[in-house]
Parts: C-alpha cells; structure tokens; sequence
C-alpha cells in the first residue's frame, strides 16, 4: 500500500505523520516550529527520508494557499510567505508535494473519507485559536476568487469600535481565546485553558457556565450565518474541542433556536450539526487525499 508524508505547520509545533492511500495515519510525530523557512524544510525532508517508500509529502498549512503551492500569506509561519512550497520542495525531495490551506485541508479530509463523502454541499468549521471554514459546493471545494474563501474568523458580528474590526470578528467572539476572556470577564482572573473552564461549568462555578453560554452562543450565530448565506446539508466543527460532547449538544440547541426565531427558515431542512471525522489529523488528511486522488480530487 502507498505511504505518503502528512505534514500539519502551524504556528507553534509541526504534526507529522504517515498516511496511507486510505486515509488511515500512523508513527504521528510532533515538532516545535523552527523559526527559519530552511529549517522547516530540513526537518521535513529528514522526516520523508525516514519513511520506506514514500510516495509524496501532503502539506496543511494557514493562510491563503494558491493550487500551484504560492503561500501568499501564512499566519505566523511569516518565514514562509509568498513562497512556493510545492515548487521548493518537490526540487529539495524529488517527490511530488501538495500544499493546502489548513482548513480546505481539513474539509478535503471529510469529503475523501469522513463525513462529506457522500454531500455535495458541506461546510467545515475548525474553532481553536482562530475560526475558519473550508466549504463545499456542488461537490467540488470552493477557493474564492483569491484561494482565500472561507476566512469566517473575520466575519465582523459586533459593532465596530475604534475602526478596530478584529475586535468584532467571530475570531474573537467564537474562538478559545474568547472562550476564555468571557471567563475572566465575570471571575476577574484567568483560566487555565478551555477545558479548564467547562469542567468548572461542570461543577457549578457561576463565571464559567455563563462564559460557557456566551462561547456557544456566539458559535451557534457563526454557523448560523453560514447557513443562511450557503445553504449547507450538513455542518461539521473540527477542533479539539469539537470531542467535547457538551460543546456540541449546546451548540446544536442555540443554534436551533436561532433558525427558530427566523420565520422563512424551514426547521426541517436545517444541516446536521456534526464533530469532524479525524480531528487533530484532518489537516494532514486532506492534504494528502490531493495526492491520492489527483485530479480526481473534489
């Protein structure tokens, strides 16, 4: 069976594993992100160099990823933007590469074996640090007139202060960070993480049930939006906390009422509201699943 690279770059660490023709990962290994584009690249090729017969390296990165591999932005991999990773790397492996927005990736993942494979119009919402969306339409994975669709973190749902339009984005209201700054807001000191916060919910803590209620609220409008403005048969959060089934079950509860409260919404033909199939290895997936398919690929 063909084995292939998954690599996952993100800001502070690299996932990395091996991804057979199916889809299926193994031998995951983790990175601290260097600093330097080369370094990047050496710790890639020496991770490709350690797979018996690889057939290609499939790379999920942020930003605004063009299909030839033209990084044009990259999130805090800075070192990495407005090069082509594919061209680079392809000369540095002799092998072919693929390179993929992080979260196209991610919803590439669904459509080749998880939850989308049978959808043609679906959309793929990651909540972590930021927000972002990779979207299908008509079967085929929507970029956008500039590859940088599904950039739903920016989608301002506040009212804009001080010209300051992050600070009334669904990135800031919807992300883990907001999660924990509605937290410290009504307990006047920090929680440890996210998940710190909904066991403290769990237990009754007052700042943390109503930090909870805000966080899931303003998840539930995010994917409200989305489904007035796509028409989606089925929604699926990734993220790590998508694993949290009361995340989940509240969010499909608020954004149920939402809909309710819009009379020309038939609640009948509203998308399932869904975890993502492989989670913390969507990114690699996905990428992965372009060099698999090939042109095939949707």
């Amino acid at each position: 069976m063909r084995q292939f690279l998954g690599v996952d770059l993100g800001g502070t660490s690299i996932k990395t594993g091996v991804v057979d023709e199916n889809g299926q990962v193994t031998d995951h290994l983790s990175f601290k992100t260097p600093n330097s584009r080369d370094e990047i690249f050496s710790l890639i090729n020496q991770r490709a160099e350690s797979i018996a017969d690889v057939r290609g390296v499939g790379i999920s990165i942020p930003g605004y990823v063009s299909p030839n591999g033209l990084v044009r932005k990259a999130g805090a991999l800075t070192s990495l933007a407005g090069l082509n990773i594919k061209s680079k790397l392809e000369e540095m492996l002799a092998l072919p590469v693929s390179v993929e927005n992080d979260a196209n990736s991610f919803a590439r993942a669904e459509a080749w074996q998880g939850v989308g494979r049978d959808k043609q119009n679906f959309i793929v919402t990651t909540v972590g640090t930021g927000v972002g969306s990779g979207i299908y339409i008509g079967g085929r994975l929507f970029r956008g007139t500039h590859d940088r669709s599904g950039e739903t973190g920016y989608m301002v749902v506040a009212d804009v202060v001080d010209d300051d339009t992050d600070l009334a984005s669904i990135n800031k209201k919807a992300s883990i960070p907001g999660l924990l700054r509605y937290y410290e807001e009504h307990a006047n000191h920090p929680a440890k993480d996210g998940e710190a916060v909904y066991q403290m919910a769990n237990d009754g803590d007052f700042s943390a049930v109503k930090a909870v209620q805000r966080f899931t609220l303003e998840v539930s409008k995010g994917l409200y939006n989305l489904t007035v403005l796509f028409d989606p048969e089925l929604l699926v959060i990734g993220g790590g906390i998508s694993s949290n089934s009361q995340f989940l079950h509240e969010v499909q509860q608020r954004y149920q009422v939402l809909c309710t409260l819009n009379g020309s919404l038939s609640t009948d033909e509203l998308p399932a509201i869904v975890p993502a199939t492989f989670r913390n290895d969507g990114g690699m997936i996905g990428a992965v699943s372009m060099l698999v398919l090939g042109n095939g690929a949707r």
